[in-house]
């Protein structure tokens, strides 16, 4: 794949290109995932809202115990049947469900979820303002949403960030979640060796419900 293909794959996994970068986003991604699920699971609430997972093997490492239940959206229907069957155990318990939607209307009532993360997906966010208004629509009063995301400086060496990616500096995006109604809590970031890269994870609090 050239660069303007693996873009547009990672934007939206589609046909046999996409299942095979589900499958590496899925190896690629895990030392990002791992970061954001250390600290997002340490957070008060049993139900998450996971948005962009995927082909969705990483996404059991968020029921920490029986008495949660992660939801799962993703934009893209390829990744969706992929999810639903490597989850497939875990949805017939009832403790994982999995729709196709996307961060700009996501498919569930107001004040629905505790927790929301999001992985490497704020760079094909349409319009952040409208993204972070329907998270803050979900999210329960007092809830939390963490972002897993690579910064501008560490990734816009890559060729394909040049086709329709939005990159933030850690600095970049913590104002624009700040702007629209929440509050940054915490920001690690590590070196991320395998992928040339970094990794951060931003724990944002629902500040003004």
């Amino acid at each position: 794949m050239d660069a303007k293909e693996i873009a547009k794959q990672l934007r939206k996994p589609t046909g046999e290109n996409g299942k095979f970068v589900g499958t590496e986003l899925s190896k690629s991604n895990k030392f990002i995932t791992e970061l954001v699920y250390s600290e997002f699971n340490k957070l008060p609430g049993d139900s998450i809202l996971e948005i962009g997972f995927g082909n969705g093997a990483l996404l059991k490492q968020l029921l920490t115990n029986d008495q949660k239940k992660v939801y799962g959206i993703d934009y893209s229907e390829l990744m969706v049947e992929e999810a639903t069957k490597i989850n497939k155990e875990l949805i017939e318990k009832g403790v994982v469900e999995i729709k196709h939607g996307e961060i700009e209307n996501i498919p569930y009532p107001d004040n629905s979820f505790d927790k929301i993360c999001t992985i490497n997906t704020v760079y094909f966010w349409g319009s952040p303002e409208k993204a972070l208004s329907e998270i803050k629509r979900v999210l329960k009063k007092d809830g939390y949403f963490a972002v897993g995301f690579r910064s501008k400086e560490k990734v816009s060496h890559y060729e394909f960030t040049k086709y329709d990616f939005q990159l933030y500096s850690i600095d970049g995006l913590k104002d624009v979640t700040e702007q629209n109604g929440f509050e940054v809590r915490s920001v690690i970031a590590k070196d991320d060796e395998q992928n040339d890269s970094d990794a951060v994870s931003m724990i944002i609090k629902n500040a003004d419900k």
